[in-house]
């Protein structure tokens, strides 16, 4: 079952879908276009961070801050954020 909105994302139940809804999904739903060129490792740490944050309003500000400049990260630097992470 594909997200209505984004059609990117796919769950294998309705209930699948609207629990990532509420833990994640609303948030990355409108970036994935974005999201979809950037390393494996970036996309699960954006996911991490949206759901660590997801009742701290200024977390949530700052994760979309770096959304919205995803663009700027220079091959190097999401290759660093892959190594720092693994």
């Amino acid at each position: 079952m594909a997200c209505f909105a984004c059609r990117r994302a796919l769950y294998c139940s309705t209930d699948c879908l609207k629990t990532a809804q509420i833990q994640y999904h609303a948030i990355e739903c409108h970036h994935l276009n974005l999201l979809a060129m950037a390393p494996v490792a970036l996309q699960l740490a954006v996911r991490i961070a949206i759901r660590g944050s997801r009742g701290d309003i200024a977390q949530y500000d700052q994760i979309q801050t770096l959304l919205d400049h995803k663009e700027s990260f220079s091959k190097e630097r999401t290759e660093s954020l892959q190594r720092d992470i693994s």
